[in-house]
């Protein structure tokens, strides 16, 4: 099965993030720009892409995950600003910023990271960049994106409470995802 590892953000966050895709799309859509927007029950933010795991790894996941999340505790991060991958060039992915100034996320990750890798799974090759994906660019527009950005206005998504890891299996057929483990987090505030 397709895995990742994720932190669900909450229904209003995703209702603004929904919110500023559409008026991305307002703006950039008589451009000529086509994006494939992330349906609000998909949006998340991505930790860990495990690409294929066996079924049976699954208990293996979680318990390597378990400590990291009994060490961390929940926390709030501000999501707000709109980005995109590459940053330079013609961009692939479109995404909402996530403000972690305690460094809290990083942490998590990194920690994550360390217990994932002792049980063979290894390490991302790129650094982590917290951001919740908004939409995919199937087509670039006649006019460069970041020449929108002014134009689309604030983009404040709101605090997310973060309070757990959740491994997910991504089901391409259906094109969804489904949860197979949400582990919380449960140590005490730092």
């Amino acid at each position: 099965m397709r895995a990742f590892l994720a932190m669900e953000i909450g229904d209003d966050v995703i209702a603004a993030a929904t919110e500023v895709g559409r008026r991305i799309d307002a703006i950039v859509g008589p451009w000529g720009w086509k994006i494939g927007w992330t349906r609000p029950e998909k949006m998340h933010l991505t930790l860990k892409f495990f690409g294929n795991v066996a079924p049976d790894r699954v208990p293996a996941i979680s318990d390597a995950l378990a400590p990291v999340c009994g060490a961390h505790s929940p926390m709030h991060v501000a999501l707000a600003g709109v980005g995109t991958f590459p940053e330079r060039g013609a961009p692939h992915v479109v995404w909402i910023g996530v403000a972690d100034p305690s460094g809290a996320i990083a942490s998590l990750f990194r920690d994550a990271e360390d217990r994932l890798e002792a049980i063979g799974i290894p390490r991302e090759e790129r650094p982590l960049h917290a951001h919740v994906t908004l939409g995919r660019v199937k087509t670039p527009g006649n006019v460069r994106f970041s020449d929108a950005l002014p134009s689309i206005g604030p983009a404040d998504c709101g605090a997310a409470h973060l309070d757990a890891l959740t491994l997910f299996e991504s089901q391409l057929k259906t094109g969804t995802y489904h949860v197979l483990k949400r582990i919380p987090l449960r140590g005490e505030p730092r």
